[in-house]
């Protein structure tokens, strides 16, 4: 219990924090202890930190009646998990997550979405870019005018990574145009909503 709470405590002087976390975590399994809720959660997130997402995927999966049916712990629950499995490199799997995450919890992050896009574009599939571009659409309707600065940075830089300089540019453009009050007659959300006849909620449209 002391050596949880000195290295799960974020501090500056707590260098490698989560290689720590998951070591103490792992030695207290094989000896037997049962973690907690918030422990099992910060091992899951060491485990992501890590780049042990295989194994991060086996404990998520093991551990979703424990966590997920808690409020306390349910939003974090999926939240890791779209992250996870946008990893692992299965972006239909963290596409369902999100959906649990986004209309089956309270409070969420959308931000981790930006995993999502990551994931697509490593995809081979034919449609990878549309896929991650429709997740973009979805990120900056969850987050409204919430996003800020560094997420349309963020998403830039992954556009530009995958070499998909129009999309990356598309996105430049709506960081310039948010601080436009009628933004939302010209940016992305509002010609991807022309170009597909969709009207109402975005939440939950299919992607």
């Amino acid at each position: 219990k002391l050596l949880w709470e000195a290295f799960s405590t974020p501090r500056a002087e707590n260098v490698n924090r989560m290689a720590h976390v998951k070591q103490l975590a792992e030695d207290m399994k094989a000896a037997g202890v049962q973690l907690d809720r918030p422990q099992t959660l910060l091992y899951l997130k060491a485990l992501l930190y890590e780049g042990k997402y295989e194994k991060a995927l086996s404990q998520w999966e093991s551990a979703q009646t424990f966590l997920s049916c808690y409020p306390s712990t349910a939003s974090k629950y999926w939240e890791l998990g779209v992250r996870i499995l946008a990893n692992d490199n299965q972006p239909e799997r963290a596409e369902e997550a999100t959906d649990l995450l986004i209309n089956g919890t309270g409070e969420s992050d959308p931000r981790a979405l930006i995993s999502i896009i990551r994931s697509w574009l490593k995809s081979p599939d034919q449609a990878a870019v549309q896929r991650a571009w429709a997740i973009y659409i979805r990120l900056k309707y969850l987050l409204a005018s919430k996003m800020e600065m560094r997420d349309y940075d963020d998403v830039a830089g992954i556009f530009l990574e995958a070499q998909q300089t129009d999309f990356a540019l598309a996105v430049f453009r709506d960081m310039m145009l948010s601080e436009d009050p009628k933004s939302y007659e010209r940016d992305s959300v509002a010609i991807y909503r022309r170009t597909l006849k969709l009207y109402g909620d975005l939440r939950s449209f299919k992607l």
